[in-house]
């Protein structure tokens, strides 16, 4: 059980427990005395103190702990680069795009967390270059979303003195988007945080999805289901990270109506994950998994997910 059903339940327990001390003090006695009243009055009181404890107050004691449970938005692309899969530009959504995104909040914070994936799969293919663009872009829209403060210029400066680097580079790329959601909890924009951490997830899986559904078949066998093997179980170690980025986006659901069709999605994605059936192919045959059902499912849910983000 974790934590956020943890202190849900010890909650509703203390909720219980009050609201039974309540119906024992005024089921007590036929005449109520001013005392009676006054501590019946108390209680009921504090009834309604637990009844405003809430999923979003819940959120604020866990979001962090869970938010920092889904991968940093370099580390898949750094898995995939190891695997030998090999570098396609096609699969990053345009630098270009992002003024497009800089109509709202959400769409803004979503596709923050976009960019910042592909920032980081250019720096695991040391496309520095390509990067700078993207990292300027990102900033774009922290700062449309107000939290420039989180991003230091110096990561700019940084950035272009490490470009020969790909270590740093990357590391640099972490440090600018934990400065963002650390802004942003700190401040308890836990909505605009879940955004950007939703963002970030579902392109790193969306490139890992693609990558397998467009491999090529012109390489040696041995090396093809080698390279499957890695791939695959890159997607399959996303099941857990996915439950977590759940809980976050349920505690904040009913107080934030733009999260809900964005939970409802990804919550679905979560139920499609049938790791031990994927599992049995990958350990047998590897290449049977490019017909997968599952796999298949699961990649047209994710591009569905991302195509609804960055349009």
């Amino acid at each position: 059980m974790n934590m956020f059903y943890s202190v849900f339940l010890t909650r509703l327990r203390n909720l219980l427990l009050l609201f039974t001390t309540a119906t024992i003090i005024v089921s007590c006695g036929t005449g109520s005395t001013t005392s009676e009243t006054q501590e019946s009055t108390e209680v009921q009181d504090e009834i309604g103190l637990e009844e405003e404890i809430t999923k979003v107050d819940i959120a604020k004691e866990d979001f962090e702990r869970m938010l920092n449970t889904i991968p940093e938005p370099t580390k898949v692309p750094v898995v995939l680069q190891s695997t030998g899969a090999e570098y396609d530009m096609n699969l990053l959504n345009p630098a270009t795009k992002a003024k497009d995104y800089m109509t709202t909040n959400d769409k803004a914070a979503l596709n923050l967390g976009v960019y910042s994936a592909d920032l980081g799969y250019l720096c695991a293919y040391s496309k520095a270059q390509d990067a700078i663009n993207y990292l300027n872009s990102s900033q774009n829209l922290v700062e449309y979303l107000n939290i420039s403060n989180a991003i230091q210029m110096s990561i700019s400066k940084r950035f272009e003195a490490n470009l020969s680097n790909k270590d740093s580079l990357i590391s640099i790329a972490n440090q600018s988007i934990e400065l963002a959601k650390d802004y942003l909890n700190e401040s308890e924009r836990f909505g605009t945080a879940a955004l950007v951490a939703t963002g970030s997830y579902v392109e790193g899986l969306y490139i890992s999805t693609s990558l397998v559904e467009n491999y090529p078949s012109d390489m040696p066998e041995a090396e093809r289901n080698e390279q499957l093997k890695s791939l695959v179980k890159t997607i399959l170690e996303q099941k857990e990270p996915l439950g977590d980025l759940v809980n976050v986006l349920d505690v904040l659901g009913d107080s934030e109506a733009s999260i809900v069709e964005v939970k409802d999605q990804v919550s679905d994605l979560f139920d499609m994950y049938d790791v031990i059936g994927i599992q049995a192919k990958l350990d047998s045959n590897p290449d049977e998994l490019l017909t997968d059902k599952t796999l298949k499912d699961i990649t047209a849910k994710v591009a569905e997910i991302r195509n609804g983000i960055i349009e």
